[in-house]
């Protein structure tokens, strides 16, 4: 008589634990399509039929107070080896948090040959400062002809005061897969830390040499 109830005791167990499965894995697969926006950036993910697509506009920054649910949760829904499209116009922000968007990518395509990872900014849209090394996370990196890439100096900023740290954007973009070379011929590209009037922007065609961009679509 125990062992029986011991039995139905098991197979209740293994019942419930198979439901709790199941809505999981369907609740995971349910969400397709998502969106979030803050005050600063809005991302945005999509699962298609060969690929799942990701969208950025706006800037990521970090700390005390910052909203970065929506970045974290894009990350989240990632599908290990399936290929992601990921379409930017950013102003760039905090690279210790947007560098997480970045390894995730990377990580998703590892040891998977038939996974591949497209970044892309299209007409008219910019890429600027940490958004670059972001866009990096690329096989093939595409721009249209008059897309904007942004240059500046790295700083910091403590309260009303904003502190230059020289060679540190520069070591960022070289340690991400841009041509060292060309880096440390365009210093004037690294001059200033002000980051709306000093930023130095460069289309396709100016960046040959670079790496930056693999190739270059008219029709985005």
């Amino acid at each position: 008589m125990k062992s029986l109830l011991f039995m139905k005791d098991i197979i209740f167990i293994y019942a419930v634990s198979a439901i709790l499965i199941f809505f999981a894995v369907n609740s995971y697969a349910a969400e397709t399509n998502y969106s979030h926006s803050t005050g600063d950036y809005t991302i945005s993910y999509e699962l298609r039929d060969d690929f799942q697509s990701i969208s950025l506009e706006g800037g990521i920054s970090g700390g005390i107070g910052i909203d970065n649910s929506g970045l974290d949760h894009v990350i989240s829904l990632l599908r290990k080896q399936k290929t992601v499209v990921l379409r930017l116009n950013s102003t760039g922000g905090m690279w210790d948090v947007i560098k997480k968007l970045h390894d995730a990518l990377r990580n998703t395509c590892a040891g998977a040959s038939d996974c591949h990872i497209t970044t892309w900014v299209q007409s008219g849209d910019h890429c600027n400062s940490a958004c670059i090394p972001l866009f990096m996370a690329g096989d093939a990196r595409i721009a249209a002809p008059d897309a904007h890439f942004g240059f500046h100096k790295a700083s910091y900023v403590v309260g009303p005061f904003t502190f230059d740290q020289p060679g540190t954007y520069e070591k960022m973009l070289k340690d991400n897969g841009v041509n060292a070379a060309w880096v440390d011929s365009h210093p004037e590209l690294f001059a200033s830390t002000k980051i709306l009037e000093g930023v130095s922007y460069l289309t396709p065609d100016q960046l040959e040499g670079s790496g930056i961009v693999t190739g270059v679509d008219g029709n985005n």
